[in-house]
């Protein structure tokens, strides 16, 4: 990949249990159709992540290098070397699956065993319920659940995720994997965030080197602004 022009490097994270659309937002993320099947494009590159250039709104210009957990999570054997240095994290579940749901807890009490809450920590962490349907099997009360064709579940409810995500003090999407738009959002929205974060540091930096506190007793430079 050409790298000149690139303002960062960011490792981005996907998380989240087995089935639950991963490797398809991944995929679709990536230029496949969503019904290329469960093979990741990690994989197939004989890479442990993928990589694609992201510009900001700010116009920055970011090379993500994403990794896939290549279905390691159904052990729970994702580690600390899985999470090292990463940038950004994605938190995904299946919005027709609330158990999926229900074990985000386990993977947010993960997350902040290897990198830390967002009190200390410096990764940019995104919830993500993804659908997986077309949004008209949606219309039904009580949609189809994902692993059976006989039993039913109730989706779980933008406001119920919007909720757990607040508690947390992480963003939630909601992502249509059909709607290339809602896919490319998911990536572009937690890579901001990161970025936000970057300029901010670097602005209180500036500010920290070159203003002087005016306030009535102080002469000194002031060392932040954060």
């Amino acid at each position: 990949m050409e790298t000149s022009g690139v303002n960062y490097v960011f490792k981005c994270v996907i998380v989240g249990d087995s089935h639950v659309g991963k490797t398809t937002l991944l995929g679709r993320y990536m230029g496949e159709p969503s019904t290329s099947g469960r093979v990741s494009p990690a994989s197939v590159s004989r890479q442990p992540f993928v990589q694609k250039l992201v510009h900001t709104r700010g116009g920055k210009t970011v090379e993500l290098k994403i990794y896939d957990t290549l279905g390691q999570e159904r052990y729970r054997s994702l580690t600390r070397s899985y999470f090292r240095d990463a940038q950004c994290c994605l938190v995904c579940f299946d919005v027709n699956n609330p158990s999926s749901f229900e074990h985000l807890i386990e993977w947010m009490n993960d997350i902040n065993k290897y990198i830390g809450d967002n009190h200390e920590s410096r990764t940019a962490k995104l919830i993500v319920g993804i659908a997986r349907q077309t949004m008209s099997s949606y219309d039904v009360p009580n949609g189809l659940c994902p692993r059976t064709s006989v039993h039913y579940c109730q989706p779980v409810t933008h406001d119920r995720a919007e909720l757990f995500a607040t508690q947390y003090n992480v963003p939630y999407k909601f992502v249509n994997i059909h709607d290339d738009d809602d896919v490319a959002m998911c990536f572009e929205a937690v890579v901001e965030q990161k970025v936000q974060e970057l300029d901010k540091e670097d602005a209180c930096l500036t500010l920290g080197q070159d203003s002087v506190d005016l306030r009535p007793g102080r002469n000194g430079r002031q060392s932040s602004c954060c």
